[in-house]
């Protein structure tokens, strides 16, 4: 379930630096997925982009959107050359190492839902404007 690490010193180096850019990465980040959700909101019900908390400052490891024909449109957009990627395809409750769990397909409904529907997006540092509206243009031209 876990596991125990330790940072080496030339770790320590680069995790040092990452600090001292950590906060325009963040910005960054949030302006892209601020882009994202301005952009992709008008597709709800086929993406529905989460509920940001007001004044809440994230950081988006990862931008998730669930999205109906999901597998279609991750094809659509990797053709595209949008590097979209689904993150855990398998819900937690129907992973090997939760066996012992004696949980079953159904247990979890809307974690099973969720694996099947949701995208990930990029939202990283390096996207610019044009970059984060041809994702939108291409998802919404998937939708018409």
């Amino acid at each position: 379930w876990g596991v125990n690490m330790r940072l080496q010193p030339l770790q320590a180096i680069v995790a040092n630096h990452g600090l001292d850019i950590l906060t325009k990465v963040i910005d960054k980040r949030n302006i892209n997925a601020n882009l994202l959700d301005d952009g992709l909101r008008k597709l709800n019900p086929k993406v529905i982009i989460p509920n940001r908390i007001k004044g809440y400052r994230e950081t988006f490891a990862l931008y998730m959107i669930l999205c109906e024909k999901r597998d279609q449109l991750l094809n659509y957009l990797i053709k595209n050359k949008i590097e979209a990627k689904i993150h855990y395809p398998i819900p937690l409750h129907l992973q090997k190492a939760a066996k012992k769990l004696g949980y079953s397909k159904g247990s979890f409904p809307i974690a099973e839902y969720q694996a099947k529907s949701i995208i990930t997006l990029p939202v990283h540092q390096f996207l610019n404007k044009k970059q984060i509206n041809f994702m939108i243009k291409k998802i919404t031209n998937f939708y018409s």
